[in-house]
């Protein structure tokens, strides 16, 4: 049974690390200059629920 314990741990430790090397996930940036028209309804709604 302890012969099986380091080959189990290499077999864990190589699936961990192979999970945290993925890609970045993807970032969508929004201009924040063009999010909304002032003074719309959409403007209000948003100050009224923040």
């Amino acid at each position: 049974m302890s012969s099986l314990l380091l080959p189990i741990l290499l077999l864990c430790a190589s699936l961990l690390a192979a999970t945290t090397n993925a890609d970045d996930p993807v970032f969508t940036g929004c201009p924040t200059n063009t999010n909304y028209t002032r003074g719309s309804a959409f403007e209000a709604s948003l100050g009224a629920l923040l």
